[in-house]
């Protein structure tokens, strides 16, 4: 029976204690396009909206007894004054924010690296819930435990490619590992050496001031040396863990 296992080729992070570096703040900007920040507000004005028909209906019922009818046209232009008047209020205490707001992002200069074997053989269950979930849920937990870095995913089976490159979104890094599937790569194997060796691409082409590969797999390496490509690590300045 296979066992998952998760290997770590690093330097600089210890995981999963998580030694990280002094924090830097680091700005980035980010399209929000329209959002209100007071949601309730709008439910209020949707409450009073659907209910001025029934006021209307009850209103004319009362006209109509009292035989007021001559004064509804002149009355109307002030009651849509009011109405806009209160829709206007309400969409100010909304507070309706557009365009570009900026993020101050708590960035310690690590880089985490996750390399995930998505191979048909990873949806075995003889674990539970299955080897590939039981290894996305490490991902997540790798996350979780060293937040402040920037992370990245590379998923491989045949062929590897980086499914998410480096980003300080932990969020979208959490988002990307529970989407990754077996489905993701078509042609089967297991090219550990090929991952390990873009995961190296990735994180010099970064320069993080402290980085780490964490490698999740099921099974042998079909093509290519893992060793060597450990070795290469080690000789950029990786330590092989």
């Amino acid at each position: 029976m296979a066992r998952l296992g998760a290997r770590i080729v690093g330097r600089g992070v210890d995981l999963p204690a998580g030694r990280v570096d002094a924090p830097r703040v680091r700005a980035r900007y980010r399209a929000v396009g329209s959002r209100y920040v007071h949601v309730t507000h709008w439910l209020i004005l949707l409450v009073f909206v659907a209910a001025i028909p029934f006021v209307e209906r009850v209103r004319a019922r009362q006209r109509r007894l009292r035989g007021a009818a001559l004064g509804t046209s002149s009355r109307r232009p002030l009651r849509l004054l009011w109405l806009g008047g209160l829709a206007a209020v309400i969409v100010a205490l909304a507070n309706p924010v557009f365009g570009v707001e900026l993020d101050l992002i708590d960035a310690r200069g690590g880089a985490v690296m996750l390399v995930l074997d998505v191979s048909a053989s990873m949806d075995a269950i003889d674990m539970t819930p299955s080897r590939l979930e039981r290894a996305k849920l490490t991902a997540l937990d790798i996350i979780d435990q060293a937040e402040g870095n920037v992370f990245g995913l590379i998923v491989f089976a045949g062929e590897a490619y980086v499914y998410l490159p480096l980003t300080f979104d932990a969020e979208a890094a959490r988002l990307f590992v529970q989407s990754a599937s077996s489905s993701l790569v078509t042609r089967q194997g297991t090219v550990i050496a090929d991952a390990l060796d873009q995961a190296i691409e990735a994180l010099a082409s970064r320069g993080a001031d402290s980085s780490v590969i964490v490698l999740l797999s099921d099974g042998e390496n079909q093509i290519g040396d893992p060793v060597v490509a450990a070795a290469r690590a080690r000789n950029s300045a990786f330590a092989c863990m």
